[in-house]
């Protein structure tokens, strides 16, 4: 459909194209007034997209516009342009994959589901907000796949039902590094669930400040969650969770309300003065004891002594004959 030359609005009225796929064309703005269900639906307008109807695509939503665009759909896929004022929003039925999204005008992105949502291809804004949101189901990136607001606030949650967040990459500051005028924070919540990262060693957050929150884990042992390039003059990721967390922080700091696993070299010092100081000994201690699943049977001028496996609990290979009993590391660190 081509709503021909000239600068009129052009609406679209109930149209059903069955098995088939639907191009609509105009060089001003686009009001969708009815339902529209094609197998494929592609919008191209010089203006905004409006709605009062729903679009209903078997398979692919492609959307272009100047001036934004607010959607209600029951799509497969979504992949949406905007290249003007105006904010990118989609509301939709169903479960959803979004392909790609850029948004280069300055407004926001702002994507709901009713159900599981996987993010397949890149999603950017010019200085807008990025708000990603899967009700009732999980929120999953593809390894590789990057978000990027330059400067805006990043939102990825579940909600309702909602199980695990699983990111790629979110990144609010300019560069791979956070300089003193980047400004951005990144929130992750999992309602129901974990928060993961999509891929060992892949960089999951770099922004201004960070706060996780997770009803259950964050990361694995074997598949840390990592932030990098953020600034390490004060603290700026907060980790709230109800079971353990395994992340690597490069040696920013973070504030937590409860013992985490990290790998990076300076918590690594951290953990150990706060052991020692704990048991009011003057000695180094060894960082590989910070895991509230290990606990710490003697502090001596050696470092931490723990007994082997095979020797169940026989303290056989403690230097010291008078060592105490074991105190669990849990109750001597809260951060």
């Amino acid at each position: 459909i081509d709503g021909g030359a000239g600068s009129n609005s052009f609406a679209v009225t109930a149209t059903s194209v069955l098995g088939g796929d639907l191009t609509v064309n105009n060089v001003d703005s686009a009001a969708i007034n009815a339902d529209v269900t094609a197998n494929n639906v592609t919008l191209n307008v010089g203006g905004t997209i409006t709605q009062s109807g729903g679009v209903i695509a078997g398979q692919t939503l492609t959307t272009t516009s100047v001036g934004g665009q607010d959607i209600l759909g029951n799509v497969v896929t979504f992949n949406a342009t905007n290249n003007g004022g105006g904010d990118i929003v989609l509301s939709n039925a169903g479960g959803l994959n979004v392909s790609g999204v850029s948004q280069s005008g300055g407004g926001v992105v702002d994507i709901d589901s009713d159900g599981d949502m996987t993010q397949s291809g890149g999603v950017s804004t010019d200085g807008g907000d990025i708000s990603l949101t899967a009700d009732n189901g999980s929120l999953t990136m593809n390894s590789g796949t990057t978000t990027t607001s330059n400067g805006g606030d990043i939102d990825y949650s579940t909600t309702g039902t909602g199980g695990n967040v699983t990111i790629g990459t979110l990144r609010t500051c300019v560069g791979a590094v956070c300089v003193a005028t980047d400004t951005g924070e990144v929130t992750i919540t999992s309602f129901n669930g974990d928060i993961l990262s999509a891929q060992n060693g892949v960089v999951n957050v770099t922004a201004d400040t960070a706060v996780l929150n997770a009803q259950g884990d964050i990361g694995t042992p074997a598949n840390r969650f990592t932030f990098d390039g953020m600034g390490i003059d004060f603290e700026r990721i907060t980790l709230n969770f109800t079971g353990s967390a395994f992340v690597d922080s490069r040696g920013i700091l973070f504030i937590s309300n409860k013992v985490v696993d990290d790998i990076s070299d300076a918590r690594r010092e951290t953990a150990a003065s706060a052991q020692a100081a704990a048991l009011d000994e003057d000695t180094s201690v060894d960082w590989a004891a910070y895991s509230e699943d290990i606990t710490v049977y003697e502090i001596n001028n050696e470092g931490v002594n723990q007994p082997r496996a095979e020797e169940d609990d026989e303290f056989a290979n403690l230097s010291d004959e008078d060592a105490e009993a074991p105190v669990p590391l849990s109750q001597l660190i809260t951060r």
